[in-house]
């Protein structure tokens, strides 16, 4: 099992020692300002297990923004960077950040910002969040109901991922993060898929070892192209449509999707792109499809494929008609900047639907 992962500048810390080292660290810091931002659900079910394993940062500053999605906002950076400026936070001070993937973009992104840069440790407290947002720097927050289209590469001063903060995670986002991890194993050969059975059985040595195979993986790929600009855009396997989904679901609803299962619709559309234009094989995209759908079995779609358009219109990755997407050749082998025309985009969105219809029928 991996307990520590090196990332070039900084380590990333899995297991239910990773706390224990975030307190040794605090304290050889302990005369430094110190601030912990959180959001309205991790300061009441992680904050304490987090002081109770660091007490040195007992005497920190707390920064509380709104839960989920919502907190990826101009104004809620507003908020964290004027609490920094009251606060007197200056380029010696240190800023913790406990919470899930929204919060994990957002606070990297004001640490990255505020003075220029200030040190900053993740403590990432979903499932999504510890294999996907706190891996390889992107930090971003959405404008209105687009996804991430103002963010910084920025690589935090240490990861710490204590499993056992799953505990105080609904079933629904644990599932969620499952799709980043199978996502992980599309990807690479060496992976299997994870097991989607039930989600309350597996002990913190078996979520640090799931956990710490799928973080290796994202991080050899970061190391590779820290930037962006060629292999690390095999990462956006599914997240082309799955973004775009995700965004209507937020501007639509009230009870929106969450992040993940936005990603696991997205990735059964760009399954079907990848046979229409990749050459996936038809008995690979079947088994992924089927692990997706029996994973995601309660999700059907019922979204204007015009609104995902007009969606995908907004994305960084759009020239013209069409939209540079990253597919699937094979199980194991991706292939980035695939161009797909909007007109493939109803087709996707068939298969979607008719593919989540079929499992249902057979449940």
């Amino acid at each position: 099992m991996m307990d520590r992962i090196n990332a070039g500048s900084y380590s990333i810390q899995i297991g239910a020692d990773a706390l224990g080292r975030l307190e040794d660290f605090a304290r050889t810091v302990n005369k430094l300002k110190k601030f912990i931002l959180v959001d309205a659900n991790t300061r009441i079910h992680c904050l304490p297990h987090l002081i109770r394993h660091c007490p040195s940062l007992s005497q920190s500053v707390v920064i509380e923004v709104p839960a989920g999605e919502a907190c990826k906002s101009v104004e809620t950076l507003s908020y964290v960077w004027q609490c920094m400026l009251e606060q007197g936070v200056d380029r010696q001070s240190c800023l913790f950040i406990c919470g899930g993937g929204a919060v994990c973009d957002l606070g990297g992104f004001a640490a990255a910002t505020y003075h220029r840069g200030i040190p900053c440790h993740l403590i990432p407290t979903s499932l999504l969040a510890m294999v996907d947002a706190s891996v390889g720097g992107k930090t971003a927050i959405n404008l209105g109901h687009v996804k991430n289209p103002v963010g910084i590469f920025s690589m935090p001063a240490g990861v710490h991922i204590d499993p056992a903060f799953l505990s105080t995670l609904p079933t629904r986002e644990l599932r969620s993060g499952l799709a980043e991890i199978f996502k992980h194993a599309c990807l690479s050969s060496g992976l299997s898929f994870p097991n989607n059975r039930d989600l309350r059985s597996p002990n913190v040595t078996e979520w640090s070892e799931w956990i710490g195979l799928s973080v290796a993986y994202k991080q050899s790929i970061v190391a590779a192209d820290p930037e962006d600009r060629d292999v690390r855009q095999l990462l956006n396997f599914g997240h082309t449509l799955g973004h775009a989904i995700e965004a209507v679901s937020l501007s639509t609803e009230d009870d929106h999707l969450l992040h993940g299962e936005a990603i696991a619709l997205g990735m059964i559309g760009e399954i079907y792109l990848s046979t229409l234009l990749c050459g996936l094989p038809q008995d690979q995209a079947g088994e992924m499809v089927d692990w997706l759908c029996t994973t995601f079995h309660g999700l059907h779609w019922k979204w204007s494929v015009d609104e995902l358009i007009r969606h995908l219109q907004h994305d960084k990755k759009r020239s013209e008609e069409t939209v540079r997407f990253s597919l699937l050749k094979k199980r194991g082998e991706g292939q980035v900047g695939v161009s797909v025309g909007l007109e493939l985009v109803p087709e996707a969105v068939d298969y979607i639907r008719q593919s989540l219809a079929r499992t249902r029928t057979v449940a």
